[in-house]
C-alpha cells in the first residue's frame, strides 16, 4: 500500500490507515473494555430471584427483559416442535420441498421487468 503513487496513493493508503486503526481499537477494545463490563454487568450476585421480590413493584427494563425472556422461550419451543416435526416427516418434508421449487411459474426471459421492453 505504501509504495503506491499518484492518485491511488490518495485514494487507497488513508483507508489503509483507518482500517488499521480501527482493527487495532477493537483489539484494545476488546481487551480490555469489554471483559471489565462484563465482570460488572453480569456478576452471580446480580440475579434476580422473583419469588425474593414478591410485591415489589419491577422497573421498565427488568419488566422488558422478562417479557423478552418469556416470549423467546415460546419462540425457541416453537422451533424445536417446528424442526422435531420435520425430522420426524423428513420424507413428506422433502417432497413438499421438492413440490413448491418446481410448481413456481417459469419466467419468460432471465431479464427483470423493468429491464425488459415490453
Amino acid at each position: 500500500m505504501f509504495f503506491l503513487s499518484g492518485v491511488a496513493k490518495f485514494l487507497f493508503v488513508p483507508l489503509a490507515e483507518a482500517v488499521s486503526f480501527a482493527m487495532l481499537a477493537s483489539y484494545m477494545w476488546s481487551r480490555t473494555i469489554v471483559p471489565t463490563l462484563a465482570m460488572y454487568l453480569l456478576s452471580s450476585e446480580d440475579e434476580y430471584h422473583a419469588e425474593e421480590h414478591v410485591g415489589e413493584k419491577m422497573g421498565f427494563f427488568r419488566r422488558y427483559q422478562q417479557g423478552f425472556e418469556r416470549n423467546f422461550e415460546k419462540f425457541r419451543a416453537a422451533t424445536e416442535e417446528h424442526w422435531v416435526r420435520l425430522c420426524v416427516h423428513r420424507c413428506s418434508s422433502r417432497y413438499a420441498f421438492w413440490l413448491s421449487a418446481v410448481s413456481r411459474p417459469a419466467r419468460r426471459s432471465s431479464r427483470p421487468r423493468f429491464l425488459s421492453k415490453s
